[in-house]
């Protein structure tokens, strides 16, 4: 049996926004990613705070 990783190569629509968020990392990190390395970052960034709730509870200051 061969336990060598395949890649499998797929071809999507992809929103001209990811565009505007290649060029935030860019800006933020200075770093200037592939198409590739950009979905690889954002699976990652997806999977890894999928779990997090979707709101953060705050205490309410009361007016003095």
């Amino acid at each position: 049996m061969n336990n060598r990783i395949r890649n499998k190569r797929i071809t999507v629509d992809v929103s001209t926004d990811i565009d505007a968020i290649r060029d935030r990392i860019h800006q933020d990190t200075g770093v200037t990613m592939t198409y590739v390395q950009t979905f690889d970052f954002l699976i990652h960034f997806y999977t890894k705070h999928c779990n997090e709730p979707r709101t953060q509870w705050a205490v309410l200051k009361g007016k003095k």
